[in-house]
């Protein structure tokens, strides 16, 4: 396994195994099942994606046509697998407006991600604005120059995001952040090396992929109050001068989107030996064919019996590396004659724990259409026997809070525009800052 200053071990298994809790096969095996039949509207239910338009009626044919073949190709799942997430909990960050395609009308395709935690799951809204959305996070996240991130006959292009300069990529990963940007063309200045040069050793850039769209005075935000300027030099000059500042000295410049930046994650994956490509989405694992088969490497630690203990995901459970094969057998029948709870060692009480966590998490994709139907208070509940027509007036009606799990009956709904049971309202423009 190779090391890398640009990505941890454990924050990458942890990326990792929440996109594989997010997207398990079941949801992407029935939504490429659906796509493949040309039904793009159950493909989306499959994959957990709300529909709010209706193509009936969009206005004028030519416009119609184009969303109709871009919903043709779209891929829920390996949307879904791209979204960026948040550590802890893994869950897709919150209040995104993603742009999928932009049209000449000005109507774009955008994909909305849940505005909070719910009980609901991570639910996603595929929807159709009169106008792009505006804003520092609508342009961070807008993906329409990107399309191999959503579009499965595009899948294909994400495989020319790893072609990359061997002499920045090794200096990148020995964390000579300096050299790097230098080795690539640009001339970096730090207005707090301080503060900044930590953060700058880990930045995952894709400075190749940089230096080839950079037009004009362009801005990078990284996040943790850092921005890079990129001022490129005038045309009989070579290079591009990058300075790196506050994010507020850069309010204002044209952003570079997050895509257009970032090394890609699972290629990253698959070059430092953290995963194989049969742990990745099927349309990413086919890029890599060539790659050789290896065992999975999505590997945790546990203290068990006084000892540091592995344990490896794979095939969708939890396997002790460090317990033969008779170990094994003997604590599954000391766990079966014991009471549920019991003593048992390190190893199989983590292996149980994350594989109640990995359940859970499937179970929320299901249980969404119920919680959100029950918060809306839709759900016709039956009447006590004893309740005559007298006195129905007289009953509380039902929230459908009472029905959820205890934990759940404080969750409020998600917030936003385009969420029941506040009525069906539609923005055509959205503050990506306010979101």
């Amino acid at each position: 396994m190779a090391s890398s200053a640009l990505l941890d071990p454990i924050r990458a298994a942890a990326l990792l195994e929440a996109r594989q809790s997010g997207v398990p096969a079941s949801l992407t095996a029935a939504a490429t099942e659906h796509r493949l039949a040309g039904d793009w509207r159950s493909a989306c239910a499959a994959a957990a994606v709300d529909i709010r338009f209706d193509l009936r009626q969009v206005t004028g044919r030519d416009l119609r046509r184009r969303i109709s073949r871009d919903l043709a190709v779209f891929a829920p799942d390996l949307l879904r697998w791209h979204l960026p997430r948040s550590l802890p909990g893994g869950g897709p960050q919150k209040d995104l407006v993603i742009s999928l395609a932009e049209y000449p009308s000005g109507a774009t395709l955008v994909v909305r991600t849940p505005g909070s935690d719910w009980a609901a799951g991570e639910r996603l809204i595929l929807d159709l604005l009169d106008h792009p959305p505006v804003g520092r996070k609508a342009a961070q996240w807008n993906i329409v120059h990107h399309r191999y991130l959503w579009d499965a006959g595009s899948a294909g292009e994400y495989l020319y995001r790893a072609v990359v300069d061997q002499q920045v990529l090794a200096a990148q990963d020995r964390g000579d952040f300096a050299e790097a940007w230098r080795s690539a063309g640009f001339r970096l200045k730090l207005s707090d090396p301080a503060t900044q040069t930590s953060l700058m050793q880990r930045l995952p850039v894709d400075l190749e992929a940089i230096s080839r769209q950079v037009q004009g005075i362009t801005v990078i935000r990284p996040g943790k109050g850092l921005a890079i300027v990129l001022v490129p030099q005038e045309p009989y000059a070579s290079g591009v001068d990058a300075y790196v500042v506050d994010s507020n000295q850069a309010a204002g410049l044209p952003l570079l989107p997050w895509a257009a930046w970032h090394r890609p994650f699972d290629h990253e994956l698959i070059r430092l030996g953290l995963a194989a490509p049969s742990d990745l989405h099927p349309l990413v694992r086919n890029l890599f064919a060539g790659t050789p088969q290896t065992v999975s490497t999505l590997v945790r630690e546990v203290r068990c019996q006084g000892q540091i203990h592995r344990l490896r995901r794979e095939q969708g459970r939890w396997i002790a590396l460090d317990h033969d094969d008779e170990e094994a057998r003997a604590e599954e029948l000391l766990a079966a004659l014991i009471e549920p709870g019991g003593p048992m060692n390190g190893c199989r009480a983590a292996a149980e724990e994350w594989q109640r966590k990995h359940a859970a998490q499937e179970r929320r994709f299901a249980a969404g259409p119920r919680y959100r139907s029950a918060l809306a208070g839709q759900i016709s509940w039956a009447l006590p026997k004893d309740a005559s027509q007298a006195n129905v007036a007289l009953l509380p009606k039902p929230s459908g809070r009472e029905h959820l799990p205890r934990g759940r009956r404080n969750t409020k709904p998600l917030i936003g525009s385009y969420i029941l049971p506040f009525g069906e309202r539609r923005r055509t423009q959205l503050d990506g800052d306010k979101w």
